[in-house]
């Protein structure tokens, strides 16, 4: 989602002000000036990568209090008290990699714990692919062992060593075990499985969407049925690529992460028919 786009949601769920406003920092201003006028009022921000996504919402509004989440401690201002949330242990981590898998070595376990930084979203991707790998009769340890050199040598960039320990506060390494991850999974989808969920990009970050919404633009660029587009969504709800939900007809949720992935890599993978 755009930062004035959000900041002007902001202003008219807090205050029901539906000022539009193409300039962040208009917009912070006039969310500051709207937030003055109100009770104490908390205002979160949830998963702040960089220091301009946050700057509009301090702007004024001295009756607020941010409550604000990011990886990176840098994008806080001077002054913030800051509370830590540890990452994953290492027996919660485990636990989301092996849910559901068969008994693996111990060494490729260890290695899949260090390679995804125990990341609850990549730790999830690799189980759900390594289980969907074993279900058309693979090892499971063979399957796990790839699944390993795809996080550590495509989640290294051209020229670099293999990585065996994911820092998740290097938005690049994250971003290429995120692809990674991805492409990974798309491959055991049917045909142009990656290109289906990139074509989601198209909609707004931060927001559930709606199945029908998604089965209408499916219609109208590449001519499929509603019950087909509905498959669809079934076939990247399984690797977790997705969120299906069949509340108020279906709906989807994106990660962050995923939205990133799909608007960074529309141009290479996306085409109108492949919607």
């Amino acid at each position: 989602m755009g930062r004035t786009v959000a900041i002007c949601l902001a202003a008219a769920m807090a205050t029901g002000d539906s000022t539009a406003f193409e300039d962040p920092d208009r917009a912070g201003d006039h969310l500051g000036r709207l937030l003055d006028h109100r009770p104490r009022t908390l205002l979160v921000l949830d998963d702040v990568w960089e220091p301009e996504q946050l700057a509009p919402f301090l702007r004024g509004g001295r009756n607020r209090v941010r409550l604000v989440t990011t990886r990176v401690p840098a994008v806080l201002p001077d002054g913030a008290a800051r509370l830590r949330v540890d990452e994953m242990t290492p027996d919660q981590a485990r636990a989301v990699l092996t849910r559901d898998l068969p008994e693996l070595p111990e060494e490729t376990v260890a290695g899949l714990l260090c390679a995804t930084g125990r990341w609850a979203l990549l730790l999830r991707l690799t189980n759900r692919l390594i289980a969907r790998r074993t279900a058309t009769g693979a090892d499971a340890a063979m399957a796990a062992a790839e699944a390993l050199e795809d996080l550590r040598s495509e989640g290294s960039a051209a020229g670099e060593a293999p990585a065996t320990q994911l820092d998740l506060d290097d938005p690049a390494r994250r971003s290429r075990a995120v692809r990674a991850s991805v492409e990974a999974s798309t491959t055991l989808l049917l045909v142009d499985g990656a290109r289906r969920l990139v074509a989601l990009g198209v909609f707004m970050e931060d927001e559930s969407i709606p199945v029908p919404l998604i089965a209408r633009l499916r219609e109208a660029t590449a001519g499929l049925s509603e019950a087909r587009s509905r498959d669809l969504c079934t076939d990247l709800d399984r690797p977790s690529l997705i969120t299906l939900s069949p509340q108020d007809g279906g709906r989807i949720t994106l990660p962050d992460v995923l939205r990133d992935y799909c608007a960074a890599n529309w141009a290479r993978l996306s085409c109108a028919s492949c919607m």
